[in-house]
């Protein structure tokens, strides 16, 4: 399954700010995608496996991303069940958070 999410640009045209294709669909459940901007691409790693989901984005975003959110989901293994609507939901949420982190750390 492949995603989009359009966010608006400074002229308020749409462009394509983030795209992923799931590449696991349980157990856990992962995707990998792309963050876009006018300054280029970042690579982004989405899982959500055990009690827990998270998206690291750039750098090596699996095992040394730039930057990384994680978030609690249910008990024992019920991350690995979510569907692949909640994955594109906790993607979009981690998103949000950063570009909100970005607006507060710009150098």
């Amino acid at each position: 399954m492949s995603c989009r999410y359009y966010a608006p640009d400074k002229n308020g045209h749409a462009f394509v700010r983030a795209d992923w294709e799931f590449t696991c669909h349980a157990c856990p459940v992962q995707a990998e995608g792309f963050i876009h901007s006018q300054d280029g691409s970042k690579p982004f790693y989405f899982r959500s496996r055990g009690r827990r989901w998270s998206l690291g984005i750039g750098g090596e975003p699996v095992m040394e991303p730039e930057w990384f959110h994680q978030e609690n989901y249910g008990a024992d293994y019920e991350a690995g069940w979510i569907t692949l609507e909640e994955a594109s939901a906790f993607i979009l949420q981690a998103i949000k958070r950063y570009d909100a982190f970005l607006v507060t750390h710009v150098e």
